[in-house]
């Protein structure tokens, strides 16, 4: 599973969610203003696709950065389902 997986959200992956979108948006924005601060659009991003800053981007992100948490959410969910069954 992903490093950013938070086994404490057994009833609530929320707050685990919220955190995995925020580091990532923090990350992808650290270097949009590196690359502008450098005139340097080679400097590497962990943006999902090229980013620019508008609202689009900024929601792919947080998809980008929410989603290997939800699907490690459910995967546990769904193994404990499995073997509860």
């Amino acid at each position: 599973m992903s490093g950013r997986f938070d086994e404490t959200f057994d009833t609530d992956p929320g707050p685990a969610v919220q955190a995995a979108a925020e580091r990532h948006l923090a990350a992808v924005w650290t270097a949009f203003y590196a690359s502008e601060e450098a005139d340097d659009l080679d400097i590497p991003s962990p943006a999902s696709a090229p980013f620019c800053g508008c609202e689009t981007c900024v929601v792919r992100e947080v998809l980008a950065g929410a989603w290997p948490t939800i699907e490690a959410y459910f995967a546990l969910s769904t193994s404990r389902g499995a073997a509860s069954a």
